[in-house]
């Protein structure tokens, strides 16, 4: 938007005054940009011009697939400012934002991140924001760190709701907290994978100690039931998050041939670092290193 540039410090986009921006929108034609570059009816089919971004405009969806996008200067990685933007995610995407933040929804409604595939995103300032935005994350694998914020709104005011909904999602905020400043976080078929974390209303924000403060610990959630017969550094494996449980590529599972493979990995856990329940083959390429530090490198006592 003319006139509107992003304030680090205070975490907003502001007008040319210096007042918070009350509506912005990223592109002449969609509301959406990518790395810098706006989706438009040109574009729209292949965005980045290598086949891994497209938009559908009767859907209202932006398809990453096998995306790697990287933003420098002021530009968020993905940016979406109109209301009921879906981003699908197929296969292993990377999005890594240098100086700002990995996925943004600014001022919009209906928002929402669906799979089968998965995300990390690596971001300087936030990870994923929704900035007076409301955002429903279902059926995907997001791996998101930052510097400063891995999943937030603006101030916690009534619009910035999360709902995650059968989804494995992992936030880590550096410096100052890994999940806040919502005014709510909804799980759905969903639950956090340790004991003692839970969303309070009062910080607007999850914390691992009763309630006291924001963590900055890595928050994990994941879905509540089902999923292949498979762990891996705790983490159970879905559909949506099986091609890259750890989010690297290092891990995957191939559920038609009942294929567990390591190439190059370096897992270490303190439970279990492998475990799996059913007759799986695992696959090794490389040179792996699987440790644990309190029981089992690969645990398959369950096997019959």
């Amino acid at each position: 938007s003319m006139g509107v540039s992003y304030n680090s410090t205070k975490r907003t986009y502001t007008d040319a005054e210096g007042n918070a921006a009350k509506k912005i929108k990223f592109g002449p034609d969609f509301g959406i940009a990518i790395g810098g570059t706006y989706v438009t009816r040109e574009n729209m089919n292949d965005v980045l011009g290598d086949g891994t971004v497209k938009y559908d405009e009767d859907t209202r969806t932006l398809t990453l697939t096998n995306a790697n996008i990287t933003s420098e200067g002021v530009s968020d990685c993905i940016q979406v400012s109109e209301n009921d933007v879906t981003i699908q995610l197929i296969g292993i995407n990377n999005i890594t934002s240098n100086n700002h933040a990995g996925i943004m929804f600014g001022h919009c409604t209906g928002g929402k991140i669906v799979g089968p595939g998965c995300a990390t995103i690596k971001a300087a300032t936030v990870g994923l924001y929704a900035y007076d935005s409301d955002i429903t994350i279902k059926e995907c694998a997001l791996f998101v760190s930052a510097t400063n914020y891995g999943m937030c709104g603006y101030d916690a005011k009534s619009s910035e709701n999360v709902t995650i909904d059968n989804a494995f999602v992992s936030l880590t905020g550096t410096d100052f907290f890994s999940c806040g400043d919502l005014n709510s976080l909804t799980l759905n078929n969903a639950k956090f994978t340790v004991s003692g974390i839970a969303f309070y209303p009062s910080l607007h924000g999850v914390s691992t100690d009763g309630g006291s403060s924001v963590t900055k610990n890595t928050v994990s959630i994941a879905p509540s039931a089902g999923g292949y017969p498979i762990t891996v550094k705790g983490f159970v494996l879905y559909n949506f998050n099986a091609a890259a449980p750890l989010g690297d590529g290092t891990v995957s599972y191939n559920s038609a041939t009942n294929t567990l493979t390591l190439n190059n990995a370096n897992i270490r856990y303190e439970y279990d670092a492998i475990a799996v329940y059913d007759d799986i083959r695992i696959e090794v390429i490389g040179n792996n290193n699987i440790s644990s530090d309190n029981y089992n490198a690969i645990n398959v006592d369950d096997v019959y």
